[in-house]
């Protein structure tokens, strides 16, 4: 099809790592008495007994180190703190995939990429750089897979998808198994589609995902306290580095335009564009003016969500953003902690009273968990047993994929995936025949390569992830001209 973007499907093979589950009495996580609802591993809920309804709020691109529940200083998350307060607080979540596309996949399958198969595949890693052709190649989610969605749709409930975010739009392959599918392109709209839902007087219990996109680069300069009366997020008070960035209307810092052939994201990652540091740091401000508003965004959210009466709710996000560190903006190619540490909060009836959970997680065990705390069947992923003390899974591992566009307008190394792969306290980072080893007890941002040190267990642990990561080959889909445009405006295609 003439403009059409063409994508891969994968399948892979993976064996699960079984986990103790708990089984938990659920249903609001305020003052109230709980009330008894089925035992984990009913397939529906007694007529007798009201059904537990689920949230998940996906706070788009924002990282760990961006939340105050997290330790950050400034403040940006009012309301995920306060329900951090209330709920269980998982201190160290790690994503498999660091953009939209494999993330959610990974949320919604509870699988992997590698796995469910959703991710950059420009064809073999080293003949990405060589790429001739305009579009860049993206697998599909694997259609085997039975997702979150339908399997709360099996079991009675009314399943909705409010998005700010175009992978997640209706026919690109996240909305299977939701019942409505509602996208707007701004977050209050978002929030106003959600609190119709909500309020809805549908009898059936309710399984709703909302997607707040607004962190998403380009960013738009908010009202945060850091941010109003600030003459260098003007056109006539902006630094020369910003100039060419800052939108017409001057309301947004947008990196995707440029004065050349290369937007700023490309420009900056060729060493074309050079940020001061006092750049970045205002950088650094206009992403946390964002963070700042899509907390408000949740607060709005959360406060209509309180009107039911036996609730679940988990807020996480799918990745985190580059903000100059590491030479690197954007996310999705590469899988350090900037962009693959993110927060996550899960809060029940009988689930959490502000505990903090040390214990290392991946985001896919959000499906088994609040399948399990919803009283449907959970799984081995489950975070209800790790939140109990249980173990958690034996390895943290992330993964980026060549992109095909970045490696022919960039060069070097993008046209080479990355591979995250960490026990314990030590962790590798393999991209190519290019192997990084950190010790994460003296250096938790993953900052000095530990190998020339200790070169037998960088050695050992690369061994290690050389099995685990089993992938297959794809076949291929097409996205419309439409989706692919307005991905395209976001920096994922050409």
């Amino acid at each position: 099809m003439p403009g059409a973007l063409t994508v891969s499907s994968a399948v892979a093979r993976y064996d699960d790592r079984m986990i103790v589950t708990l089984l938990l009495l659920v249903g609001c996580f305020d003052e109230r008495p709980a009330e008894p609802i089925t035992e984990a591993g009913a397939e529906s809920t007694s007529e007798a007994t009201p059904a537990v309804d689920v949230l998940l709020v996906v706070l788009d691109t924002v990282r760990a180190d961006a939340v105050g529940a997290y330790g950050y200083e400034r403040d940006t998350t009012p309301h995920f703190d306060r329900l951090a307060s209330r709920g269980v607080l998982f201190e160290d979540v790690t994503v498999s995939g660091t953009w939209s596309w494999p993330s959610h996949a990974s949320m919604f399958t509870g699988e992997p990429p590698w796995v469910h198969g959703a991710h950059f595949a420009a064809g073999e890693d080293s003949d990405a750089y060589e790429a001739d052709n305009g579009d860049a190649t993206i697998t599909a989610m694997r259609a085997d897979l039975p997702t979150l969605a339908e399997r709360f749709t099996d079991a009675g409930y009314r399943s909705v998808c409010v998005t700010g975010n175009h992978w997640l739009k209706r026919g690109v392959g996240l909305d299977r198994g939701f019942e409505e599918v509602l996208f707007a392109e701004q977050g209050e709209r978002v929030t106003d589609h959600a609190r119709e839902v909500i309020l809805s007087e549908d009898p059936r219990p309710l399984f709703l995902v909302v997607n707040l996109f607004d962190v998403h680069a380009p960013y738009e300069i908010r009202g945060a306290s850091w941010l109003r009366g600030r003459p260098d997020l003007t056109h006539a008070g902006a630094p020369g580095w910003l100039t060419p960035y800052l939108t017409e209307d001057g309301r947004k810092l947008n990196l995707y335009q440029g004065d050349g052939e290369a937007n700023g994201m490309v420009a900056f990652s060729r060493g074309e564009l050079a940020i001061p540091a006092e750049g970045l740091a205002l950088l650094r401000d206009v992403y946390d003016g964002e963070v700042w508003h899509i907390d408000q965004l949740l607060g709005r959210v959360l406060k209509q969500w309180r009107g039911r009466s036996r609730r679940v709710v988990a807020v996480t996000s799918d990745h985190g953003e580059y903000l100059g560190e590491r030479g690197r903006l954007d996310h999705g190619r590469s899988v350090y902690p900037e962009v693959s540490a993110v927060p996550l909060v899960v809060a029940a009836e009988g689930f959490g009273g502000g505990e903090r959970v040390a214990t290392p997680v991946q985001l896919e065990a959000i499906p088994d968990t609040l399948l399990e705390l919803a009283g449907l069947a959970g799984g081995p992923r489950s975070l209800v047993a790790v939140a109990a003390g249980g173990a958690g899974p034996a390895s943290i591992q992330s993964a980026s994929w060549a992109d095909a566009l970045w490696a022919r307008e960039i060069g070097a190394p993008h046209h080479l995936g990355e591979r995250l792969y960490r026990v314990g306290d030590e962790a590798v980072v393999i991209r190519g025949d290019k192997l990084s080893y950190y010790r994460l007890a003296e250096d938790p941002g993953m900052t000095r390569d530990a190998r020339a040190a200790f070169p037998e267990r960088a050695a050992a642990l690369a061994a290690e992830a050389e099995e685990a990561f089993p992938e297959a080959a794809a076949e291929r889909l097409e996205l419309t001209d439409a989706d692919a445009s307005a991905l395209r405006a976001l920096g994922y295609l050409e």
